[in-house]
Parts: C-alpha cells; structure tokens; sequence
C-alpha cells in the first residue's frame, strides 16, 4: 500500500482508491451546473450503489443527487441523467441485482441531448 501511495498527490491517492467514481463525478461536475440536480441511473452491485450514492452526493455538491439502480427510474424533476457504469473488478466482487433494460433506457434517452461520455458515464440533458 505505502509503495502504491507513494510519492503521490491527494487528488492522486483519491483517485487511486475511487476509481471509477471520481472520474464519473469529475465529467458530471464538468457538464452539470451547480445549481441543478442530477439522476444517476448506476449499473453497480448493492454493496458499491451504498457507497456511491453517499459518494456521489459528497463530490458533486452542491448539486442535488439522486442515485437509482433501476434502469426505469424517474428522474426526480431534474435536468440531468448520467448513466454510470462500475467497473468489471467491482461487479465481480459485487454483481448487479437491479432492474437494468438497456434498450428501453436507449428508447428513453433518444430526445435527450448527450453532453459527455466516457468509459464509466455518459450525461445527457433530459428534454
């Protein structure tokens, strides 16, 4: 751990153990204006969707945070939905067990405008 960390900056360190999730709020806080709420629709294991919605909500502040693991779930009356992706080493240690229909979430982003897109996250303006 002490090699890993070593030599390494906060923001460095952070990142190393917050991966995915500090490169999915940097792109989110890069394209969602502080004052609008956010749904993040997250394909993520139970264990990690805890942490997440704490997490999100804590780095993306103060913008108002809603986090679903539900495919389906409404936006909360907010402007923005990000869809956010955990990575493959974190679904190993704790599968998904939501309700995830990705052509109906296609079906249902289709008027929506896509902002940004990345290997975890992609945000879309809802119209």
């Amino acid at each position: 751990m002490r090699a890993a960390l070593s030599g390494r900056g906060a923001a460095e360190r952070t990142a190393y153990f917050d991966n995915p999730g500090l490169q999915a709020t940097e792109e989110i806080a890069r394209v969602v204006p502080p004052e609008n709420c956010v749904t993040i629709l997250a394909y993520a294991g139970p264990d990690a969707a805890e942490y997440y919605r704490a997490r999100f909500r804590y780095l993306l502040y103060p913008r108002r945070v809603v986090l679903a693991t539900d495919s389906a779930a409404e936006s909360e009356n907010c402007d923005y939905l990000a869809v956010f992706r955990d990575s493959a080493q974190n679904l190993r240690q704790s599968p998904y067990q939501g309700s995830w229909d990705q052509e109906g979430l296609k079906q249902r982003l289709a008027l929506s405008r896509r902002l940004a897109a990345s290997d975890f996250v992609d945000i879309f303006q809802l119209p």
